[in-house]
């Protein structure tokens, strides 16, 4: 189905009111929903819907108002915004590619984002005073900017997931309550055969968080922003494996009762 409107319409718009003032619920399934080079947008979901086996393509925005609802095994691609605003929700098992932001949660909460192939967008998946989002399991790979990106969120958690070669940080982060466990961050070429640069730099920038936790992952490259972070405050960082700690972080004292017999010393290194 191929849109022939301008950018306020949408191909679907799902405008059937219940009693009660919701949306109610519908289901698409088995559909290509087409932009026509991004003059239009895809589908206005609203509330108890289902959206399954559906690729949407080049759209202005893909799918957007997903209310209590359930997105599941679609290829969203080459749109500017794959998925827009999402609350109570679920967005499993689907292929996103080539979209300027894959996933644009603003003002979206309690929503479940997990087993996702995200790959190749501008952004991956960005957040904006959102909370109580759940990303699990999903690999986010060659994003142009960042794997995930929050603004201004709090009671985020970021665990189980694959991050390799997002070009700039696989994670920037604002907000707090986060927490980030059990993630892989891999530093790699950003050009398939190995062409290209080691990417990303640092694999988390610290823009301002606090009250997080940030434990039991393993970082391949250099794990965060050492200098020019604006504040991190009250951030636990426990068990986690790093190939490449920051040089500018790491540092080692002779405490005044350390006795040297020879060329043997006793050195006492901390680092985050």
């Amino acid at each position: 189905i191929k849109g022939i409107g301008i950018g306020t319409d949408f191909i679907f718009v799902n405008s059937l009111e219940r009693e009660d003032g919701l949306v109610s619920a519908t289901r698409f399934e088995d559909l290509i929903i087409d932009g026509n080079g991004k003059t239009t947008n895809g589908i206005r979901l609203g509330n108890s819907s289902v959206v399954r086996g559906v690729r949407v393509r080049g759209c202005i925005v893909g799918i957007k108002d997903a209310l209590v609802s359930i997105i599941d095994n679609c290829e969203i691609f080459d749109n500017t915004d794959g998925i827009k605003t999402a609350i109570d929700s679920r967005i499993t098992n689907s292929f996103f590619v080539g979209n300027t932001v894959a996933l644009n949660l603003t003002d979206s909460n309690d929503n479940i984002i997990s087993n996702n192939k995200i790959e190749w967008n501008g952004k991956g998946i960005f957040l904006k005073t959102a909370v109580f989002n759940m990303i699990t399991g999903n690999i986010f790979d060659r994003q142009t900017t960042y794997g995930v990106e929050t603004e201004s969120v709090a009671y985020t958690t970021i665990v189980g997931n694959q991050f390799e070669r997002n070009l700039q940080n696989h994670l920037y982060l604002s907000g707090g309550q986060f927490s980030i466990t059990g993630n892989a961050f891999f530093k790699k070429s950003s050009e398939d055969g190995g062409q290209g640069q080691l990417l990303p730099t640092e694999a988390i920038f610290l823009k301002s968080i606090s009250q997080s936790n940030i434990t039991g992952n393993s970082c391949f490259g250099k794990m965060y922003n050492s200098e020019g972070n604006d504040s991190a405050t009250s951030v636990h960082w426990s068990d986690n494996i790093v190939d490449g700690f920051n040089p500018q972080k790491l540092y080692a004292s002779l405490p005044t009762t350390t006795v040297a017999v020879g060329e043997r010393k006793v050195i006492k290194v901390e680092y985050p």
